[in-house]
């Protein structure tokens, strides 16, 4: 492997990605995959609207949604948990 892959899609994408970037020690790669890893686990969920929201769709603000689990979010298409993110960041800092 030659830097980061652009495209991570599975688990052992993920977890060789890891180690490629722990054996090569590189702060600058280090930080790039810290931020992937970051948002990889914020793109788990989605915002739906509140049922109770009667709003029109332009008073529509914040806290008239809710965050729910996107079980179509690359996170669970990965098979990776929030805990394996949280395990790898820890390990890369």
């Amino acid at each position: 492997m030659r830097g980061i892959p652009e495209v991570l899609n599975t688990k052992d994408d993920w977890l060789n990605t890891y180690e490629y970037v722990i054996k090569k020690g590189d702060t600058g790669q280090k930080a790039i995959f810290i931020s992937r890893l970051q948002a990889l686990k914020e793109s788990s969920t989605a915002l739906v609207l509140k049922p109770d929201t009667k709003k029109s769709a332009d008073e529509l603000n914040a806290d008239d949604f809710k965050k729910v689990h996107d079980p179509a979010s690359s996170l669970a298409r990965s098979d990776l948990e929030i805990a394996d993110i949280n395990l790898m960041i820890k390990k890369l800092k």
